[in-house]
């Protein structure tokens, strides 16, 4: 073995087959690493197996992300007589200034690969490893599958695994344990119009990439990126912000994307409540309906059922005449007069889910801009730009009715169609760059969905928000358990790229008041589907939003805390807990999604919301309307029935102090703009008049609403300009914006 040093890392080279075991941390990672090819033909060629080793070298480099050292193992292929003489590379770029490795195979002689799976590299060994969650796509046949590729069509799921086994291709991330608690991670790459993956199987890790095109001849493999770290969430996007500059930047991570203002407020969607019979009067008539209740909704989305369809292909960019008989124009003019201001509608990448149709008007006007595929779908070309011109018509013709934004459904399913005929991942680039150039030419804002395929993932250069799982779906149990699961965990990974959408929900569902707390943390758009006069949670609604239907968004979208993203909140007897921030302020809810309905005992700590002061929190649980002082690893129990949910705000406590918010509203530190505490006076500026909510340790304090005297009250509810203060828990409830707290000098005792 030859060892060498780079940086933390040091890389073992057997010098008998050319094969590399990784060591970070002084402990052994990643063991046997080399290539593997699949022909064409069938058959897979490895080292030892079709594969001879003969020699190596290493090269030292620099790049924008540090200088590095490649080490290059040369395989000749010793299988086969028409692939006799070819040789194959494998390539490890370990960096010296922070903990990645980026893994390739060069193929030299225009070898025939499958296209489903055209090799990689694999991992024979992963002598540490106590546990993991892949990233995958539903383990279902896709449309015109050949191979075990999994359909990502409509979801990515997480998956628990207690040893690397059981997926071997088509994972989009990969994050795992080893015994002494450090993550690391895999993130797949997309070069070249391939489309990377990672896989475990039988113990091994497997790092891959198929082109779905039998007619490329491949050249280079960039396969992944991995990386180590001692914290998941800087690993995961230190490894993502590498993987996008090894790509060339195909997309920018999500942080570096503006947030759409369209939906920066509580909308309303119409496809759970109205599915396929939406039409102008039944939307005419919820706008009404919500205003009547006082639910303010600022934008609509016309879901499926608007469009010009036969035979499951789309005739026209006009809305259908029998629905809206004056036109979409006329119906969004009429929505817009009764106080929603934005309004946008549903379509299909490929323009509906079985293209265009090939004896419409729309195709002959099109006819150019327009592509035959393999599963004899008509779709917008994914050949260079060609698709422009399609786009740019639909959206410009969505804005002169009206029309805000969009919503573009369908994405990743484009496999069967240019099968054979282009790369899947430049198909997929090619379609989302001619589609976002349209929609940021015309409209104010883009939600794509079903759209978790990395040929899609990697290429959303300008835009910034995506569906994260499968579809909500009213009153079932079981959905609502994997929906919101599936939500947290896939923001793990999703959020790197885009804010996560959670999908619509009805508030006056069974299990709505899960559903409402995992949008309230999403960090993504918030909008309802229910038909408001068969029901709705109005109550429920209001906490979601300001009364001008400004959303409280937090300041990132929430992520699976330390001791979940290894967990299985589904099939184990433990709570899914999730975690985000509102500027100094954590927040951290808790969910009983077990299959089987066992009561949980969830325990919160401030460490759960990754907060890094040794000092003491208030512990703030919003639905028992209970304070608790904590330190940083002490923990507050709830107990949880079946699809129960709690919410906890947690808030250092300085001088005495600690902010909880406006608790109107689920995200209550979002509903104050300032709070300043200096001098033994606290000022507080509320966005909207409610109910203010601070651990306080003084017991005589003096309280002013808009510099009027507040009087206390003790066991009674409270009425405009007053307040209670009990254990700790100070409420004021004023009427304007401005509260202002006199306090005496901070005592010693809480």
């Amino acid at each position: 073995m030859v060892r060498r040093e780079i940086g933390r890392i040091t890389l073992l080279i057997d010098e008998e087959d050319g094969t590399y075991d990784l060591v970070w941390g002084g402990r052994s990672r990643l063991a046997g690493i080399g290539p593997w090819i699949r022909m064409g033909t069938g058959g897979d060629y490895r080292v030892g197996e079709g594969l001879r080793f003969s020699g190596w070298k290493a090269e030292k480099g620099s790049d924008p992300l540090g200088g590095y050292e490649e080490f290059l193992s040369t395989y000749d292929l010793t299988a086969g007589t028409k692939e006799r003489g070819n040789s194959i590379t494998a390539c490890l770029r370990v960096y010296a200034d922070r903990p990645l490795v980026y893994a390739a195979v060069g193929v030299s002689g225009g070898l025939q690969l499958d296209p489903e799976c055209l090799g990689g590299m694999e991992v024979r060994g992963l002598p540490s490893f106590k546990r993991g969650t892949i990233f995958t796509g539903e383990p279902r046949p896709r449309r015109g599958a050949k191979g075990p590729f999994p359909s990502e069509i409509n979801r990515v799921i997480n998956v628990h695994l207690s040893r690397p086994d059981g997926f071997p291709v088509g994972a989009c991330f990969l994050i795992w344990e080893d015994d002494d608690s450090l993550p690391h991670a895999a993130v797949p790459l997309n070069v070249h119009g391939l489309r990377g993956w990672v896989g475990v199987e039988g113990g091994r890790l497997i790092l891959g990439c198929s082109s779905f095109d039998a007619t490329c001849r491949v050249g280079s493999m960039p396969l992944a990126v991995l990386g180590f770290g001692d914290d998941p969430y800087r690993l995961t996007e230190s490894t993502y912000r590498a993987a996008l500059h090894l790509m060339g930047q195909p997309t920018y991570h999500r942080r570096e994307k503006p947030y759409p203002e369209v939906f920066d407020s509580l909308g309303w969607c119409s496809w759970e409540g109205f599915k396929m019979d939406v039409s102008e009067e039944s939307l005419i008539r919820v706008a009404e309906h919500l205003r009547r209740v006082g639910v303010p909704a600022r934008y609509f989305l016309i879901d499926n059922g608007w469009l010009t369809v036969k035979e499951r292909r789309l005739c026209s960019f006009e809305a259908d005449g029998e629905k809206f008989p004056g036109g979409l124009g006329a119906t969004v003019r009429r929505l817009k007069g009764l106080g929603v201001p934005h309004v946008g509608v549903w379509i299909t990448l490929q323009g509906y889910w079985e293209g265009v149709h090939p004896e419409s008007e729309l195709f002959a006007r099109y006819e150019d801009a327009l592509f035959q595929g393999a599963d004899g779908r008509y779709i917008p070309s994914p050949r260079s730009f060609e698709s422009f011109r399609f786009y740019h018509d639909l959206c410009e013709c969505l804005r002169e009715q009206g029309i805000d934004f969009i919503k573009v459904d369908n994405q990743t399913d484009i496999v069967s169609t240019v099968r054979d005929r282009v790369p899947l991942d430049e198909a997929g680039r090619n379609l989302l760059h001619a589609l976002q150039a349209a929609v940021n030419l015309h409209l104010r804002g883009l939600i794509n969905c079903m759209a978790m395929g990395l040929h899609c993932a990697y290429h959303w250069l300008a835009s910034n928000v995506t569906r994260d799982s499968e579809d909500y779906r009213a009153n079932d149990k079981d959905r609502a358990k994997v929906h919101i699961m599936h939500s947290v965990f896939n923001a793990l990974w999703f959020s790197q790229l885009v804010y996560p959408d959670y999908d619509m929900f009805h508030s006056s569902d069974e299990f709505a008041l899960s559903h409402a707390v995992s949008r309230a943390i999403s960090g993504g758009p918030i909008y309802i589907s229910d038909v408001p006069w068969e029901g709705i949670n109005t109550g429920l609604v209001t906490r979601l939003c300001l009364r001008d239907g400004t959303a409280l968004r937090p300041d990132d979208p929430a992520l699976p805390t330390r001791d979940t993203i290894f967990s299985d909140p589904y099939t184990e007897p433990v709570p899914l807990k999730a975690f985000t921030r509102a500027g100094d302020v954590g927040v951290v809810a808790a969910f009983n999604l077990n299959r089987d309905g066992a009561e949980e005992t969830a325990r919160v700590s401030p460490g759960d919301a990754e907060m890094e002061g040794e000092g003491e929190y208030a512990v703030y649980a919003y639905l028992a309307d209970e304070l608790r002082v904590v330190g940083r690893d002490e923990s507050v129990e709830r107990t949880l029935k079946e699809l129960d949910c709690e919410l906890f705000i947690i808030s250092p406590i300085k001088e005495g102090f600690a902010p909880i918010g406006l608790i109107d509203v689920f995200m209550a530190p979002k509903g104050a703009s300032s709070v300043d505490a200096q001098d033994g006076e606290v000022g507080v500026t509320l966005r909207q008049g409610g109910t203010f909510a601070a651990y306080l340790r003084e017991r005589d304090v003096e309280i002013y609403a808009d510099g009027e005297k507040c009087k206390r009250v003790e066991g009674q509810p409270l009425k405009q300009n007053s307040f209670t203060l009990r254990d700790g828990l100070l409420k004021a409830k004023i009427k304007g914006k401005q509260l202002t707290i006199r306090r005496r000098r901070p005592s010693n005792t809480h």
